[in-house]
């Protein structure tokens, strides 16, 4: 890899040194003004000539992620867009240990920095001395754009530490004016003044990957060349799921019964009456079970004790806790259709156009607001059926407290109960109409 020109590192000491002022200043009087932290703070870059000097003509372009898996995989075509715009600049994409197996072998960024942070993100002042001590290395490039897709405002305070001439992220909705809690959640608005553009975050009704697009479209005034979803395997990748899936008869349906949020979890004992009346239409047919952690595990030994144990051997491949993400991308390459619940690898299986079969929280009966989840994070431009409960449950029926997946109760699978076997049944033919059709977008049941 290329070294490029360094800033002086006398530079990058006077920053430093100003954070950690500010640091003693905030520390002492237990509170965190961000008009203060900016006016003392852009003194310094200005000083520093953060906001004027630049290296080369290539560009320098900082691509901040801070959620899980399925997050990163629907802003995976936006790097490719950001790619496209700038194919000479030196981009490096900053992202969260959970997302590492997805952006390996991302082929459109030139490097990879990890924030292995692991404080915790309501502590402030830990988050604040994490990100003073992790921007060193990012200090040392003249950054002229960072694009922060931000979930949590500790990466919008780091998109601002870095240096980054213009800083792009969403305009969240409120408007906070002061905040004093060190030691509690930063509201994500608060910090949103240290961008140089912010983009609307449009939250009812638009997708999530459309969101992110907006980046590009909306700041940069440059339309979106390609708005489909990219997952980035390698060749080895794709010859183990080859391997795995050599010589299954009939069709192959991957099911994953785990996902983050106890809420969203469709009972086991459910999927095991539904994949019953799956083979009664289709005798030969392969399910593909993927996941992995304890609680996936136990989901599949109920699901077993649902079967005879020959039954289960001809008809499922257990691969939970037997792949990594990549791989379980590549598998979802050689499926039929997805058939299971909101989480990670759905969003893996819109990125390889595999059709899919969801089971969301969120009941019809819900006001919108209540069910971003179910739209925003739906699948997205491959055919599909998003199946939903009829009604909420009592517990979830008072929309005061917002839950952004419907169903309020987390400890729990809850209004996802009520959606029957028969019912998942109907939406599983409705799909295989979709597929025949060709018809790229969800249907919610």
């Amino acid at each position: 890899m290329k070294i490029f020109d360094t800033v002086p590192s006398t530079d990058v000491n006077f920053v430093i040194d100003g954070f950690n002022s500010y640091l003693e200043k905030m520390t002492k009087e237990k509170s965190f003004n961000v008009t203060d932290f900016f006016k003392v703070s852009e003194k310094n870059f200005i000083s520093a000539d953060y906001r004027t000097k630049k290296l080369g003509g290539r560009g320098e372009i900082l691509i901040i992620h801070d959620a899980g898996v399925g997050d990163f995989i629907m802003m995976s075509a936006a790097i490719r867009e950001i790619r496209r715009i700038y194919p000479k600049a030196y981009i490096r994409l900053v992202i969260f240990p959970r997302a590492a197996d997805m952006a390996e072998f991302c082929p459109y960024v030139d490097e990879v920095i990890y924030n292995r942070r692991s404080t915790d993100w309501r502590n402030f002042i830990a988050l604040y001395k994490w990100n003073t001590d992790f921007v060193r290395k990012l200090l040392n490039r003249r950054i002229d754009i960072c694009f922060a897709f931000s979930h949590y405002a500790s990466t919008i305070l780091l998109m601002y530490m870095c240096g980054a001439k213009e800083r792009v992220t969403f305009d969240f909705t409120g408007g906070v004016e002061d905040w004093n809690g060190l030691t509690s959640a930063v509201p994500l608005d608060y910090l949103k003044s240290l961008a140089t553009f912010r983009v609307p975050k449009f939250f009812s009704g638009t997708h999530h990957v459309d969101v992110n697009f907006a980046m590009v479209d909306y700041i940069l005034r440059l339309p979106v060349e390609n708005r489909s979803l990219e997952v980035w395997y390698t060749p080895q990748d794709l010859n183990i799921a080859r391997e795995i899936l050599s010589g299954v008869p009939g069709n192959v349906y991957a099911l994953v019964m785990g996902g983050t949020g106890a809420q969203k979890k469709y009972p086991p004992e459910k999927y095991a009456e539904f994949v019953k009346l799956v083979l009664k239409e289709e005798s030969d047919s392969t399910f593909v079970i993927l996941g992995g952690g304890n609680e996936d595990l136990q989901a599949v030994e109920i699901l077993k004790q649902n079967f005879e144990p020959e039954v289960f051997t001809k008809h499922f491949i257990d691969l939970t806790n037997k792949l990594h993400y990549r791989q379980s991308a590549a598998i979802l390459n050689f499926c039929d259709m997805y058939i299971g619940n909101d989480t990670s690898p759905l969003h893996m299986a819109s990125a390889v156009k595999c059709p899919i079969l969801a089971l969301y929280a969120g009941a019809k009966d819900l006001p919108e607001s209540s069910l971003y989840y179910a739209f925003s994070c739906a699948p997205y431009k491959v055919p599909s059926v998003v199946v939903r409960p009829e009604h909420a449950l009592s517990e979830c029926l008072n929309d005061k407290n917002f839950s952004p997946h419907g169903c309020k109760v987390t400890d729990r699978a809850h209004c996802i109960t009520q959606i029957t076997p028969e019912t998942l049944i109907k939406g599983f033919h409705l799909l295989k109409e979709r597929i025949s059709a060709k018809i790229n977008e969800p249907l919610f049941m």
